[in-house]
C-alpha cells in the first residue's frame, strides 16, 4: 500500500503548485463540482506523506495556497486492506486536524472500492459533507479530464500512473472481444 502510494503519487509532488493543484481539483470535482477552489494559479502546493501527530498517520496532507486561502486535503489511500481499525478515519477528521484546520479541509478516501469509507460515514458521520471518496478508477478518470493549461504538464506523469494502475488491473472496462 505504501508502495503504490509512494510509486503514483510520489511523482506529482516534484511537478508545479499549479499541476498539483489541478490534479487534486479534478479528483474532488469528479463529483462534486460544488466544492469551491479559487479559479487563479496557486502560490503554493505541497503534499507531506505520511505525517505523524500523535499516534494518528494519514498517508498524505496536501495543502494548496492561493494568497491567503489554505485548503486542506487529507488522503487515506488503501489497496486490498482494510481501515486500520473502525475509528481510523474518524480519528484523522477528528484528532490529527484541529477545527480551523477542520474549517478548511476535505478528507479523502480514496481506494479499490470506497466501501471502507461509507461504513465509517455510516457508522458516525463527523465530516458535515467533507468525506470525498474516490476509487483508484476515479483517479485515473480525474487525471484524463485535465486537458489544457497544466494539463500539458500532467500528461507525462497521468500516462506513467495509467501504466501502472492497468498492469495492477486498475482500468477502464474495453467490452469483449468477439
Amino acid at each position: 500500500e505504501d508502495e503504490i502510494t509512494s510509486t503514483l503519487m510520489g511523482p506529482l509532488a516534484f511537478l508545479t503548485p499549479a499541476a498539483i493543484a489541478a490534479f487534486w481539483v479534478a479528483v474532488v470535482h469528479l463529483r462534486n463540482p460544488e466544492y469551491p477552489f479559487p479559479t487563479n494559479a496557486p502560490t503554493r502546493a505541497e503534499m507531506h506523506f505520511w505525517p505523524r501527530k500523535g499516534r494518528i498517520e494519514p498517508d498524505l496532507r496536501v495543502e494548496l495556497t492561493w494568497g491567503t486561502h489554505t485548503q486542506i486535503l487529507l488522503v487515506e489511500f488503501k489497496w486490498r486492506a482494510p481501515l486500520s481499525g473502525e475509528g481510523q478515519l474518524h480519528d484523522q477528521w477528528e484528532i490529527y486536524l484541529d477545527a480551523d484546520e477542520q474549517s478548511r479541509a476535505l478528507h479523502l478516501f480514496i481506494g479499490l472500492d470506497t466501501s471502507e469509507a461509507t461504513n465509517a460515514l455510516n457508522r458516525r458521520d463527523v465530516w458535515q459533507g467533507n468525506l470525498i471518496m474516490r476509487s483508484w478508477f476515479d483517479i485515473l478518470t480525474a487525471a484524463s479530464t485535465i486537458r489544457t493549461g497544466m494539463g500539458l504538464e500532467l500528461q507525462r506523469w497521468t500516462e506513467q500512473v495509467r501504466k501502472c494502475l492497468k498492469l495492477l488491473a486498475v482500468e477502464p472496462f474495453g467490452g469483449f472481444e468477439s
